[in-house]
Parts: C-alpha cells; structure tokens; sequence
C-alpha cells in the first residue's frame, strides 16, 4: 500500500495563470479510465492529492472520487467551480483553493475577475 500518490486528471483548465507549467502543455491530455484505476487497485493509496490543470474539469473527476473511496483524498483548485461541484466536493477530506493576493496582483496573474 502506497502512503500517498499525487493524480494529475488531465491538463484542462479554465484559466490561463502566467505561472501555471499546466498552461503549456496539451490541455486535451488527460489520464484514461484505465490508468485512473489501474493507479487505485495498483497501489491503493491512503492518501490521494487530486489535481490537474483544474481537476473539477475532469470527466473523470467523479470516477476518481468512486475508485478512491477508501482514500482520504484532497483536491487543488483554483474554485471556480466549486460552487457546482459542492455535493462531489463532500465526499473530499481537503479542497485546496489556490489564491494568489490581492485582487490586482490576482488579476494580473490570472486574468481580470478569476
């Protein structure tokens, strides 16, 4: 049994931060279903940190949350999309919302309004 793995969902996101490494890359790449659970049933995590470009944007993101049931997991987002996601987001132990200031540095970083 793994003590903790770190899941990248895909790169998708839904702003484009000046800092963010996700930004370069494909957001079309993403982890299949098959990698999702071969990753559970494989090392069977205690602990799994759920993240991505903006992991809520996963089509995988609700299966990631059955396969991992056992595990106490905690996801990185920006928030946006938390409000949507609240009745998932109950079944997490953590939600890390990334912020980054004041508003005008937050702007600058993210984009006017993030």
């Amino acid at each position: 049994m793994l003590r903790q793995a770190v899941v990248v969902l895909g790169y998708a996101c839904n702003l484009s931060c000046r800092h963010c490494e996700y930004g370069e890359k494909d957001r079309r790449l993403s982890l299949s279903e098959r990698q999702l659970e071969a990753i559970a049933d494989g090392f069977r995590p205690r602990k799994v940190n759920l993240m991505g470009g903006e992991p809520l944007l996963s089509p995988l993101f609700d299966r990631a949350l059955e396969v991992f049931s056992s595990s106490s997991v905690t996801v990185q987002t920006n928030g946006l999309l938390v409000p949507k996601r609240l009745r998932q987001l109950e079944r997490v132990r953590q939600v890390i919302v990334s912020v980054e200031g004041s508003r005008r540095w937050n702007d600058y970083l993210r984009g006017k309004g993030a």
